[in-house]
């Protein structure tokens, strides 16, 4: 499987998720699998019938820990949005840090497509950017802070994937194996 970072879009991106989430449970990683949205088609629009709060759930095996991710990707920053049109929703943020005082590994896997990065911010990342830098101005521009910038996460949150590398989201759990290594040289998979 060969795919670049220029390849990488919106359904892409999630494909590129589907096949890591397939390797997790051919490795005996985890089970993560897609939530399907309840919704209806009203004048040839879908509409979603149900919030949820994530785009994938599921449990990591031999310790039962559920997974909960939301994967999002723009060009250059992550939106938080309070109209629920688009970008990273709050009902999103208040759930994957519910989730993860619960217990749950939990967050946005984020692909950064002008720095061909894919970063893994996690509850308490959200957590802490709602609580500082959403509710503050900054640069003394005079403006609430409604966007997650690259400056934000680089120092903080780790880089999981580069230039169009399998987005490897559970690597953070233990960082002394490489996930995916054994099926990228075992399979002939070219990242």
């Amino acid at each position: 499987m060969e795919w670049g970072v220029s390849k990488l879009r919106g359904s892409d991106f999630e494909s590129a998720i589907d096949w890591v989430n397939h390797v997790y449970d051919q490795q005996n990683i985890a089970i993560v699998s897609k939530i399907e949205v309840p919704s209806v088609t009203i004048k040839g629009q879908k509409r979603y019938t149900q919030k949820t709060g994530f785009d994938y759930e599921g449990v990591i095996c031999g310790s039962g820990r559920m997974v909960c991710i939301e994967a999002k990707e723009s060009k250059e920053k992550l939106y938080i949005d309070f109209k629920g049109n688009s970008g990273l929703k709050i009902h999103q943020i208040h759930a994957l840090m519910k989730y993860g005082h619960a217990g749950c590994y939990s967050g946005v896997v984020w692909h950064h497509r002008d720095a061909q990065k894919t970063f893994f911010l996690d509850f308490k990342f959200l957590e802490n950017f709602m609580g500082t830098k959403f509710d503050k101005k900054e640069n003394g521009k005079g403006r609430v802070v409604k966007s997650i910038f690259l400056r934000h996460v680089e120092c903080i949150c780790p880089c999981i994937a580069v230039d169009g590398e399998l987005p490897d989201y559970l690597q953070k759990l233990e960082s002394s194996r490489q996930l995916l290594l054994g099926i990228r040289k075992g399979e002939g998979v070219t990242t």
